[in-house]
C-alpha cells in the first residue's frame, strides 16, 4: 500500500474514531439532563423517530466497521510487505565457490580502485609474474601494498612443499626457489617505498587477496590449498563485509600473521 493511501486510512480510522467519542458523549449527555429533568425528550420516544435512528445507526455501524476492517487489513498486508523486503535486505548472501580461471572478477578488475592491498600466499610466484604489470603500475599509482609470504628459511616452507607436490607438474614444484624467485621480482617494487615484503613462519592453508580492509567497499579473496590440485582448479571465494564474521576473520588472519612476520630488508642484492 502506497503512502499516500495508507495515511488516508489512518486518518479514516481516526475521523471514526472521533466520532464514536462524540455519538457516545452526547448520547450519555442527553440521558444526564433527561435524568434530571433539565431537558425534554419524550419526542425521542415516538416509534417512527426511534426506528429511523436506529436503522440509520445499524447502517452507519456496517459502512464504517467495513471500512475499518478493510484498513486494518491494508495496513496488516503492508507491515507484511514491508517485513519481507527488511528480510530479504538483511539474509546473507550465499558465498560461491569457483576455481580461478571461472573467477567472476579477474585479478585487475578486483585491484581497480583499491588504495591498498594485502597479499598472502606461500610463494605468490604465480601472481606477481602474471600480473607483474598491473602490480607495478598500481605500485606507480601509491597504492600501498603488503606481501606476505613463507619464511624460505623455516621449517614451515618443507610442509608447504609436500602439500603442492603432486602429478599435475612434471617436476615437483620446489617452493623455496619460487619464494626467492618472488623477492628478487618484487625488489623494484620494494624500493618505490610503497610495497612491503614479510615472511612467517606459518604453513598456510589458504591464500589470501583483500583489498581496502575495514573501508565499505573493502572485499576479500580466499583460496583453499589442497593436497593434488594445480592452483587454477583451488577453490576460491570472495566475502565483502555483508559476510561480516568471516571477513573480519579473514582480515584478522593476515594482520595477525603480518605482526608476528619476519620483515624483509630491501638490499641492492637479490638474497632473501
Amino acid at each position: 500500500m502506497s503512502k499516500p493511501r495508507k495515511r488516508w486510512g489512518e486518518l479514516i480510522l481516526e475521523v471514526y474514531d472521533c466520532a464514536q467519542m462524540i455519538v457516545a458523549a452526547l448520547l450519555f449527555l442527553v440521558l444526564l439532563l433527561d435524568g434530571f429533568n433539565l431537558v425534554d425528550v419524550s419526542w425521542f420516544a415516538e416509534e417512527r423517530i426511534l426506528l429511523s435512528l436506529i436503522f440509520g445507526a445499524v447502517c452507519l455501524l456496517i459502512v464504517a466497521s467495513f471500512f475499518e476492517r478493510r484498513i486494518k487489513l491494508d495496513n496488516i498486508l503492508s507491515q507484511q510487505q514491508e517485513l519481507s523486503t527488511q528480510m530479504r535486505e538483511f539474509a546473507p548472501p550465499c558465498i560461491r565457490f569457483t576455481n580461478r580461471s571461472k573467477f567472476e572478477e579477474s585479478f585487475e578488475g578486483f585491484l581497480e580502485d583499491a588504495k591498498r592491498v594485502d597479499i598472502f600466499g606461500m610463494s605468490l610466484m604465480p601472481v606477481i609474474t602474471t600480473y607483474w604489470g598491473c602490480l607495478s603500475e598500481k605500485v606507480k599509482a601509491r597504492c600501498e601494498f603488503r606481501f606476505l609470504l613463507v619464511d624460505p628459511n623455516c621449517p614451515a616452507v618443507n610442509t608447504a612443499m609436500a602439500s603442492v607436490e603432486d602429478t599435475l607438474y612434471l617436476r615437483p614444484p620446489n617452493v623455496r626457489e619460487d619464494i626467492q624467485n618472488s623477492v628478487r621480482r618484487l625488489e623494484p617494487l620494494l624500493k618505490m617505498g610503497n610495497a612491503k615484503l614479510r615472511f612467517t613462519s606459518f604453513a598456510p592453508s589458504f591464500g589470501l587477496l583483500i583489498t581496502d580492509p575495514g573501508k565499505p567497499n573493502g572485499k576479500t579473496q580466499v583460496e583453499l590449498y589442497a593436497y593434488g590440485i594445480s592452483p587454477g582448479d583451488r577453490p576460491h571465494f570472495a566475502i565483502t563485509q555483508a559476510y561480516e564474521p568471516w571477513y573480519d576473520f579473514f582480515t584478522q588472519q593476515f594482520e595477525r600473521l603480518w605482526e608476528s612476520a619476519r620483515e624483509h630488508r630491501v638490499s641492492q642484492t637479490d638474497d632473501v
